[in-house]
């Protein structure tokens, strides 16, 4: 099995114990230079308005967060499934979701390699 031959390899603990608890991804990048691109859900032609779907305290937030995720591949798997890849939306939602992806993937390992951090 594949999970059993990886590592786990968390920043979250050492990131707290450097730059306190609590302390989230795109601080802890800040903290070490890192300047990770935002993903701005306005930017791309998806047809999604978050705001008519967020919780109100994360209403007119302009930058995707973990939890938008579910929605856009939701939609983003539901035109697949109909063939609607040549849409758009369909690859509206596919460039949202892999600037997203990409920007957090890479400055993870980024994070990684800055280690150890309290000599930042």
């Amino acid at each position: 099995m594949l999970t059993s031959e990886l590592q786990h390899d968390d920043l979250q603990q050492p990131a707290w114990n450097a730059f306190g608890d609590y302390t989230r991804f795109e601080e802890a990048c800040a903290n070490v230079n890192i300047e990770p691109e935002e993903t701005h859900w306005a930017e791309f032609e998806h047809g999604v308005n978050l705001d008519d779907i967020r919780p109100s305290k994360f209403q007119g937030f302009e930058k995707v967060i973990n939890k938008d995720v579910t929605v856009f591949g939701e939609r983003y798997l539901e035109l697949a499934d109909v063939g609607a890849t040549e849409t758009l939306t369909f690859r509206s939602l596919r460039d949202l979701l892999e600037h997203y992806g990409q920007e957090d993937t890479v400055h993870l390992f980024e994070l990684a390699d800055r280690r150890p951090f309290d000599e930042w």
